[in-house]
């Protein structure tokens, strides 16, 4: 037996009924944890840049000929007023997509919801 017997306890995978077991150490899981916040961060950023312009700057295209007289166009849904530039802006107004309004409300507070849950979770990978 000598120092060439090898414990199977202490391997990190095994093939156990035609599956491969893997077990992740402390390390690889930590690394999964960043990961996973990173893109959750991702995910509450996409849902941010659609819901903060959509309640500050968008505007009706009438109000928005107002303020910028011959630059807009009548048959546009809405405006964004992008620094003082109007762009078409395709989602309309609030009132007539409420639905993709709440879904990217949604979006966002669950995607910096659960960042700020990785970062608890990240301590303790340390």
């Amino acid at each position: 037996m000598g120092c060439l017997s090898i414990n199977p306890q202490r391997l990190f995978w095994q093939k156990r009924n035609r599956w491969l077991v893997m077990r992740l150490g402390r390390d690889e899981i930590g690394v999964l944890v960043w990961l996973g916040t990173c893109a959750c961060l991702l995910f509450g950023f996409f849902g941010f840049a659609t819901f903060a312009p959509w309640t500050f700057h968008v505007m009706s295209a009438s109000e928005a000929a107002l303020r910028c007289p011959g630059a807009i166009d009548a048959s546009w849904p809405a405006v964004l007023c992008d620094h003082g530039r109007p762009v078409e802006w395709e989602l309309g107004l609030i009132g007539n997509n409420p639905l993709r309004y709440s879904l990217s409300l949604l979006q966002m507070v669950i995607g910096i919801g659960a960042f700020f849950f990785g970062t608890k979770q990240m301590k303790r990978f340390r």
